[in-house]
Parts: C-alpha cells; structure tokens; sequence
C-alpha cells in the first residue's frame, strides 16, 4: 500500500522511489518503508528507510551483503535497514533518527494493516529528547577523555602519540554523529570508513578529509598508520609537526560540527513533538 505526495507522479523523485521499493520488495518481507531527505541541504540523497518484518529470514543487518546491487543501482538514494525491536529500542535511548526520518510526513509503504512503527502521542517530550542528550553527552565525553593527553603529546612534540589521540577522538566523534544521522553506528577503528558511512548523510563530514585533495588525504593515511604503530607495532615513515596540525583542525572542525548537527536535530525533534501536541 503507497502512500504520501512522494509517491505521486509529479513528485520529481515519484518514479526512482516506486523502481526502489518494488525491487527491495522482491528481495525481502517488509513491513513499511519511508523516504526523506536531510534538512538544511547537509546531503543531496535521500534516504530510504525499511523496516524488516518479523517473518524476515535475514536480519536487517545482513541485508546489505546482498543487495549492494540495488544500491549501485540507486545511487541517488542512501538505504538503511532495521527491525521493530532495533526502533524500539533506539527511541528508548533518544535517538532523534527516528523521529525525523520514520513519521507519517515520510510513509510511502506498508503493508496492509499494518501498524504504525511507533506512536508519538505516547512519548513524552522531554524525558525523550533527555535521554537523547545523556547518550549524546556519552558518547561526546569518550573522545575529551581519549584527548585529554593531546596537549601534552603536541607540546612534547611527540607526533606519533599526537596523531594516535586524534584518530581516537575523531573515531568517537564520527560514531556520535551516525548515532544520530544515521539510527545506529559502525564500529570500524578505520577513519576513512567512518566518513564513508556518512558520506550519504552529511556531505561535509563525509568529506572532512577530502579524497580528491592529496594532502588532505595523505594526512587521513598517517593517521590510519598511526593507529597501526601504537597498537600493532607497524613500521611507518616519521611524522610531521605539519600533519599534526592540519589533522588538529580536522578534528576542531568536527567538534564543532557535530555539536550543531546534534543540536539541529533536538529543535526539529522538539518541532515534531509541539506539532503533536507533546509537550
């Protein structure tokens, strides 16, 4: 069953989304599916979310191992996958994606009589967007508690160790956002891959280090090799005061980034919950 303007012909994204959803259809049990896109032009795909049924032979998870054709194929989309209990559990933790991304505004698919996959009315305002902040609170504090030694290992010019601290906290920084962009986080120690998953949701942190731009790049690969030296002993060439610096500001810029994303998507939760009449 369709549903919303989105799915109407003169919506310009009207047919891409009825090839997508007959195709992820054929390939899986689905319960609903909603299409949205970031807000304030952070990323120009839009976004698919599927909700798996409970009968589903696969979990949500493993999905993508096998429908990265439909992916490929769909490159103007981003796709994310999860089951009821996943949601439920989320928006349990405060996790703003939810709200913002799976409402009745983003609804294209379902099944049926099928019911709704949460129920606004019943969440109360504040005790949500509270609990959204201690996660987000937690999840910001590991990296300060990562750097804390940053200063002295920059001030002792200790490059190695300075350029470790900052893949660390990048890592944890890069983990918060896709908590809240995203619905969940991967839990790769690789920076390069971290931005990569949220290339298709926020094209300024998906670039943060910009693959086309050779310093920039080289400097993400010192810090990779930095990781690979403190905790696997691996050989690489000397590090520069230079990289040290550049990445600093990579990572500056990141805080301050993720800061106003996560801030962004409490006001228009908070939006979601006035029009509701949650308070």
């Amino acid at each position: 069953m369709y549903h919303n303007i989105l799915t109407q012909k003169d919506n310009p994204d009207c047919r891409q989304i009825k090839k997508a959803v007959k195709l992820l259809r054929m390939f899986m049990k689905i319960d609903m599916i909603y299409f949205s896109k970031q807000s304030d032009g952070i990323s120009n795909l839009g976004i698919i979310t599927v909700i798996i049924s409970k009968s589903s032979p696969h979990y949500y998870d493993e999905i993508y191992e096998y429908c990265w054709k439909i992916f490929r194929y769909f490159d103007e989309f981003s796709f994310l996958f999860y089951d009821r209990f996943w949601v439920k559990e989320e928006i349990g933790y405060g996790n703003p994606y939810f709200f913002l991304h799976c409402n009745d505004d983003t609804l294209i698919y379902s099944k049926p009589k099928e019911k709704c996959l949460f129920e606004i009315g019943e969440i109360d305002c504040e005790d949500f967007i509270k609990e959204a902040k201690k996660r987000f609170d937690a999840d910001t504090a590991e990296s300060n508690v990562v750097g804390r030694d940053l200063k002295y290992h920059i001030n002792n010019g200790n490059h190695l160790m300075s350029a470790y601290t900052i893949h660390q906290q990048l890592r944890y920084l890069f983990i918060s956002v896709s908590w809240f962009l995203t619905g969940e986080y991967i839990p790769s120690h690789s920076i390069a891959e971290q931005q990569e998953h949220l290339s298709g949701f926020c094209k300024r942190l998906g670039s943060l280090f910009d693959y086309e731009i050779r310093e920039e790049w080289s400097v993400l690969e010192q810090l990779e090799c930095a990781r690979g030296t403190v905790q696997y002993n691996h050989k690489i060439d000397p590090l520069t005061q230079e990289s040290v610096e550049f990445a600093r500001a990579k990572l500056d810029l990141l805080k301050t980034e993720t800061d106003k994303l996560f801030n962004d998507c409490i006001e228009k939760t908070r939006q979601i919950f006035e029009g509701y009449g949650n308070r």
